[in-house]
C-alpha cells in the first residue's frame, strides 16, 4: 500500500514539474514573440521615418528648384515679351516709308529687335531624382507625371530659341552688316537686356539712347521682321506651357508638403 502511495506521488510530481515547465516553456515563446513584434514594429517605424524625411528633402529640393526656374523663366518670357513689342515697332517705322527709301531707327529699337534670351533653369534636383530611383519615394502618380514630362516641355521652349537665335545669326544680320555698322549696338546690348529684365533706363548710357541708324525699306527686311515676330511668337507659347508645368508641379509639391 505504502508502495502505490509513493509511486502516486511521484507520478504527481513529475506531472507538476511538466505543467510548470510547460507554462515556462510557453512563456518564453510568448516574451520571444513579443519581442520580435516590438523589433519588427520598431524597424518598419524607423523606415517609416527614413522614407518620410527623404521625401521631405525631395520635395523640399524640388520646390526651391522649381521656384528658381520660375523666376528665370519669368525673366526671360519679360525679355522676349519686350523683343516683340520693339519688333512691332520696327516693322511700324520701316512701313513709314516706300521700298528702296531709308528709315531712321533707333538702336535700341534694332538692338531690342536683335536680342535672343534663352532660359536657363537648374536641373539638378530634377535629373538627381530620375536618375538615383528617388523618384519611388514619391506616392502622387500626378506629380511623378509631371517630374517625368517636364524635360520634355522644357526641350520643346529649348529647340525653338535655339531656331530664333540661329534666324538672327544666320538670316537677320548678316544682311543688315552690308547696310550699316552695327558695332556701336552690338557693344551696348548687354545693357538693353539688363534694360528689357527690369524696364530701368538707369541702364542705357544717354549716347547709345540717343543713337540711330539707317535702314533701307525693302520687302526683304519685312519678311524677315515678320518671321522674326512668328517665331517668338512661338517662343512666348512655349514658354508659357513650361511655365503652367511647373506652377502645377509647385501646386503639387505643395500639397505633398501637407
Amino acid at each position: 500500500m505504502k508502495f502505490f502511495n509513493r509511486k502516486i506521488r511521484m507520478q504527481f510530481a513529475i506531472d507538476s514539474n511538466v505543467r510548470k515547465y510547460l507554462r515556462y516553456a510557453i512563456g518564453e515563446i510568448i516574451i520571444v514573440l513579443i519581442g520580435v513584434l516590438l523589433a519588427f514594429m520598431l524597424n518598419s517605424w524607423w523606415i517609416y521615418e527614413k522614407e518620410s524625411q527623404t521625401k521631405k528633402v525631395i520635395l523640399s529640393n524640388l520646390m526651391d528648384e522649381m521656384k528658381y526656374n520660375n523666376q528665370e523663366l519669368q525673366q526671360t518670357l519679360t525679355i522676349d515679351e519686350f523683343v516683340l513689342r520693339n519688333a512691332n515697332a520696327l516693322e511700324g517705322l520701316l512701313k513709314l516709308s516706300k521700298p528702296g527709301e531709308s528709315v531712321v531707327v533707333p538702336d535700341t529699337i534694332l538692338g531690342a529687335f536683335i536680342i535672343a534670351a534663352t532660359n536657363n533653369p537648374s536641373t539638378g534636383s530634377l535629373n538627381s531624382i530620375l536618375s538615383s530611383g528617388k523618384i519611388d519615394y514619391l506616392t502622387d502618380n500626378e506629380l511623378i507625371t509631371s517630374i517625368i514630362t517636364w524635360n520634355n516641355k522644357l526641350d520643346d521652349a529649348t529647340e525653338d530659341e535655339k531656331t530664333a537665335f540661329e534666324f538672327i545669326e544666320n538670316q537677320f544680320l548678316p544682311g543688315l552688316r552690308d547696310e550699316t555698322d552695327l558695332s556701336y549696338l552690338l557693344n551696348n546690348l548687354d545693357d538693353l537686356v539688363l534694360y528689357a529684365k527690369t524696364g530701368a533706363k538707369k541702364y542705357l548710357n544717354a549716347e547709345f539712347s540717343s543713337a540711330a541708324v539707317k535702314l533701307r525699306y525693302s520687302n526683304s527686311l519685312i519678311n524677315l521682321i515678320v518671321q522674326r515676330k512668328m517665331r517668338l511668337r512661338i517662343i512666348i507659347r512655349g514658354l508659357k506651357k513650361l511655365q503652367e508645368h511647373q506652377d502645377k508641379m509647385l501646386d503639387l509639391i505643395k500639397n505633398g508638403h501637407e
